[in-house]
C-alpha cells in the first residue's frame, strides 16, 4: 500500500508531541513509520512536506528519519500544474497540494491528524487508524 503522510504527522514524531490530554502522539506517529520500514507501506515523500518541516525541526534530525526510512519512500517533486491544481479544491492550498501530490504518486490514504480538511478530497485517515 502507499501512503501519503501529512507534515503533522512527522512534527507528531521528530518533536515528541502529545495530544491535550497527555497521551503521546509520537508513539503513534513512529508505529506508522515502523510500519513502513517492515514493508506494509511505501510513504510518498513530497518537497512540500519537506518544506513545511523544515521550518519547524532540524534538518539533521529529519534527515536521520529518512535514512531509516529511504529504501520505503516515494518522492515528488511540486510543478506548477500541481499548484495550480490544488488552488481548485475546496479546502487550504496547503492541503490542497497534499492531495493533489498524493494522488499523482498513487497514494491510497493520506495519513494526517487534520482528517476534516480532507474529506470528501481524498480517503484520509489518523495515524491510529491505519
Amino acid at each position: 500500500m502507499r501512503i501519503y503522510v501529512d507534515t503533522n504527522v512527522y512534527l507528531d514524531y521528530l518533536l515528541e508531541r502529545e495530544d491535550r490530554r497527555g497521551h503521546s502522539l509520537d508513539d503513534i506517529a513512529f508505529e506508522v513509520l515502523r510500519r513502513a520500514r517492515s514493508c506494509e507501506f511505501e510513504i510518498v515523500l513530497s518537497d512540500h512536506v519537506l518544506n513545511e518541516l523544515y521550518r519547524q525541526v532540524d534538518v539533521e534530525q529529519a534527515e536521520m528519519l529518512w535514512g531509516m526510512l529511504k529504501k520505503k519512500i516515494v518522492p515528488v517533486q511540486t510543478e506548477q500544474q500541481d499548484i495550480d491544481l490544488a488552488r481548485t479544491l475546496p479546502t487550504h492550498v496547503a492541503d490542497a497540494l497534499h492531495i493533489v501530490l498524493a494522488r499523482k504518486m498513487g497514494a491510497e490514504i493520506v495519513v494526517t491528524r487534520n482528517v476534516a480538511d480532507f474529506r470528501d478530497l481524498m480517503e484520509a485517515k489518523r495515524p491510529e487508524d491505519i
